[in-house]
């Protein structure tokens, strides 16, 4: 269990290296926002539902600057919105010869990222698998393994701590704080459960 894990962890961390630069923070509602996807030049996509006005758009790129944007074509029945957005070029991912991808089967693992305005990209997974192959693991080892901002970090791993699946230990090195986490019984023995979950599913799915 312990490889597949680890192997796990590095994959998702490679994942999300490779595709946070073109997810962006999109100000289309009140009080908090959704995230999109920088789809093509100047072309965002986000969710229908999370628009919620047609002007005064902002989005927040992943270097933090906020751009205006405006609101191109919006479809209620697949719930996709196309929002323009100034000054913005290529997508630094490429995405292949342009064919339709296939759609997602029933019980695949599916990687969600997400990008906020003040925690940055958000990615599940990362920090329970990580904790899964190593004992413990300080908040600076796991910021750079998860290649993350500090707030991103701090605001996952204080649920996960709540729902008490990691548990957090604070001391000091001499003058230094350090914050250590580790997995609890409870942590892992839900992601057991959910990776016998998983395999069950695929098993069913091929044995079709």
């Amino acid at each position: 269990m312990q490889s597949s894990l680890e192997s796990l962890s590095n994959e998702l961390a490679k994942l999300v290296e490779e595709f946070q630069s073109d997810v962006v923070a999109v100000h289309a509602r009140s009080h908090y926002p959704s995230s999109g996807v920088h789809w093509r030049p100047g072309i965002i996509v986000t969710a229908d539902h999370t628009v919620r006005r047609e002007e005064d758009i902002r989005v927040t790129l992943p270097t933090g600057k906020t751009v205006n944007a405006t609101l191109a074509g919006r479809d209620s029945g697949t719930d996709i919105a196309l929002l323009k957005a100034e000054g913005l070029g290529s997508p630094a991912t490429q995405r292949g010869d342009g064919s339709p991808a296939p759609p997602c089967g029933i019980g695949e693992l599916a990687l969600v990222l997400g990008r906020s305005p003040d925690s940055g990209p958000n990615a599940s997974l990362g920090i329970i698998s990580a904790l899964a192959v190593n004992e413990t693991l300080t908040f600076n080892d796991l910021k750079k393994l998860m290649r993350t901002t500090d707030g991103n970090l701090s605001v996952h791993a204080r649920k996960l701590e709540d729902a008490g699946y990691i548990s957090c230990t604070k001391s000091f090195e001499g003058r230094t704080p350090r914050t250590e986490y580790s997995l609890t019984r409870t942590g892992r023995r839900a992601l057991e459960q959910y990776l016998n979950h998983m395999e069950a599913l695929i098993r069913t799915m091929r044995d079709r």
